[in-house]
């Protein structure tokens, strides 16, 4: 029985740029054989991105694209299965670590229930299970010190994370505390949102006179934080929030 679990054979990647196809990979092979660790280099643009996403199909839903070669994985050219088959294999078989996996990540969804889709879709757990073993691999990145996966109702797991916004641990620890923190001044229902450049505050609506009573003991804090008051207008009486800027 061969120990090669992946060989690329001969492998084109091309795109059309003004009627013409162009390649982004031009003939790569490559094998990769069982307990081995392949290191690909290359400069930038070189096609590392494109061949690495080709594995598992990745270009296929949003850009028009063709293949040439072969793509073997335990003996079945994955250029040839159709896109079903191929989404059984991610996530499972094959997995991806992107070069910025917080960025990765959909706004729109929190972070522990995309965890839970995966353990779905893949390890047949139900929503509740999928949910234990999301909170249980939160405890382990607790344990590795990071300190806001250690609550199951912390930004990690509620937190909604926005498109192309940097934002790195450091920050996800600081909105942590801030939330934490504001729960302990009796505001129990209370979300930090990371939104470019600023952090916004919401709360109850109910609750925004008691806000501003505390309106300097929070601004304080924020600062101690890292994060500086700025305004309260009109529209965030109505919404139930107010705009905080990030120091830079």
């Amino acid at each position: 029985m061969s120990d090669t679990i992946l060989e690329i054979k001969d492998l084109h990647v091309l795109f059309p740029v003004h009627k013409k196809w162009l390649p982004a990979v031009d003939g790569v092979n490559l094998k990769i054989e069982k307990g081995e660790i392949t290191g690909v280099v290359g400069e930038s643009g070189s096609g590392k991105s494109v061949m690495s996403q080709t594995i598992l199909r990745l270009r296929d839903h949003d850009t028009n694209v063709r293949y040439e070669g072969e793509i073997l994985f335990e003996g079945e050219d994955l250029l040839k299965q159709p896109l079903n088959k191929i989404r059984d294999i991610r996530g499972d078989r094959i997995s991806v670590i992107f070069q910025d996996p917080l960025t990765s990540l959909s706004p729109v969804h929190t972070v522990g229930s995309q965890l839970s889709e995966v353990l779905t879709l893949h390890k047949g757990l139900n929503k509740e299970q999928a949910k234990e073993k999301a909170i249980e691999m939160f405890k382990i990145a607790a344990d590795m010190g990071l300190s806001c996966a250690s609550r199951p109702s912390s930004p990690c797991l509620a937190t909604r994370l926005p498109y192309g916004t940097p934002i790195s641990f450091e920050l996800l620890e600081r909105v942590d505390a801030g939330e934490q923190w504001l729960k302990e001044q009796g505001f129990p229902i209370v979300r930090l949102r990371v939104h470019g450049d600023i952090l916004r505050i919401e709360i109850e609506k109910e609750r925004f006179s008691d806000f501003i009573a505390m309106a300097d003991k929070i601004t304080e804090k924020m600062k101690e934080l890292g994060f500086v008051y700025i305004t309260l207008d009109a529209e965030g009486f109505r919404s139930g929030s107010m705009d905080v800027h990030i120091v830079k």
